[in-house]
């Protein structure tokens, strides 16, 4: 029987894919994006850039909210 500890790690993981297909959501829907706002491939690495800087600006606030507040503020705010 699996230990609760490795069911964590178990979930943990499966919490990290999420997270990390969260972030390349634009690049996996290149195709689709350009076919609906035509524009350059400058433009579109623009586009993916700013997406990328602004989760990582924003990272660290939404980390602070989750952590001061209670979940369900914090929840519906994202």
């Amino acid at each position: 029987m699996m230990s609760r500890a490795w069911l964590a790690v178990g979930l943990l993981w499966v919490v990290a894919c999420l997270s990390y297909l969260d972030r390349i959501m634009i690049t996996t829907m290149r195709g689709s994006l350009v076919e609906a706002i035509p524009m350059t491939e400058a433009q579109f690495g623009l586009l993916t850039s700013v997406f990328l800087w602004v989760y990582a600006a924003l990272s660290p606030l939404a980390g602070f909210v989750a952590d001061r507040f209670d979940r369900s503020r914090s929840s519906s705010a994202a």
